[in-house]
């Protein structure tokens, strides 16, 4: 029986699945193609997270947004210092403010 996942899967599922007496079949992504997966990846993750908010699927969403910041070049230095610049600026999201609207 053939399982077809099409999708980017963590780094020591191959030798997991070789332990288990299967075969996969993968490659090795390029740059693009790997930013491109992650995004996908992210969504499903998030989309997982949604229907069971379980503290898992929220760890899978950090470990893929951190893996697109590496690949994007950000560092975690980088990323702390926006994150403070931001909530500097605009406040973070501890009020639970939720804006209905703004008449002129």
């Amino acid at each position: 029986m053939v399982k077809v996942y099409n999708k980017l899967v963590r780094d020591n599922i191959v030798e997991i699945i070789e332990r288990d007496g299967r075969h996969p079949d993968y490659e090795i992504l390029d740059e693009a193609r790997y930013i491109e997966e992650l995004e996908k990846k992210l969504a499903e993750e998030y989309q997982e997270y949604l229907a069971d908010h379980s503290l898992e699927e929220m760890c899978d969403m950090i470990e893929i947004i951190d893996a697109i910041c590496k690949v994007r070049g950000f560092s975690a230095q980088q990323i702390q210092e926006k994150r403070a610049q931001k909530n500097e600026k605009n406040g973070a999201f501890k009020k639970r403010i939720f804006l209905r609207k703004v008449e002129d």
